[in-house]
């Protein structure tokens, strides 16, 4: 009996340790940015009024163009990712090559749709200390309108800068953030499950 309760006691312990906050890892996918976190808000830049900005503040989290100023409109709607009626892009000149996203509550994930890029931008999250807490290589997705979206989930995420390699004209549309952890519960149910199947295996023997 006591080799049960171990057992059982173990893989329930093992359970609650993977809902705990892991480490950082990346988001990628098609589709709503939103579906890869739970309870994600998501700025679709809509209510914006269109125009040129060096900083933009939606909700939680502010948009810098670093070295020059983007563009929200309708421009390319529905197209490039852009699913409408409006969306972030930095323009023919290339500027900003450089974007920067603060975010005023520190969050644990964030992903959004991107489109038209021709080369390869680096993505990087930082804690409010400025250390980096994970960093993606987003790709070319050139005319893609399939939902491409780009992410990254850690703990305690203050803000955020995306970088070119190159001169690149390129969109942000429909951009999710959560402050909810992810908890990967199922990760842990086959443990389990295993430790209920060794019970009753036990008490077959037993019987």
């Amino acid at each position: 009996m006591e080799f049960i309760l171990r057992t059982i006691l173990g893989a329930l312990g093992a359970m609650l340790a993977l809902s705990l906050p892991s480490g950082a890892a990346t988001l990628t996918g098609t589709g709503n940015p939103g579906s890869a976190m739970a309870s994600a808000t998501v700025e679709t830049f809509s209510g914006v009024a269109a125009g040129d900005y060096s900083t933009l503040t939606l909700g939680n989290v502010t948009i810098t163009g670093v070295d020059g100023t983007f563009t929200v409109g309708g421009d390319y709607a529905d197209t490039y990712n852009n699913p409408g009626p409006q969306s972030v892009y930095n323009g023919f000149d290339y500027a900003p090559s450089t974007f920067r996203f603060d975010f005023a509550s520190t969050v644990s994930a964030f992903a959004f749709l991107w489109g038209a890029s021709d080369f390869n931008w680096t993505l990087t999250a930082y804690n409010a200390s400025g250390t980096a807490l994970d960093s993606l290589v987003i790709g070319p997705v050139y005319g893609s309108n399939a939902g491409d979206y780009f992410g990254i989930a850690a703990a305690g995420i203050s803000y955020a800068t995306l970088v070119a390699s190159a001169g690149d004209f390129v969109f942000i549309d429909n951009f999710a953030s959560t402050t909810v952890p992810t908890v990967p519960v199922p990760a842990a149910l086959p443990l389990l499950l295993g430790a209920l199947g060794g019970l009753a295996m036990l008490r077959r023997r037993r019987g």
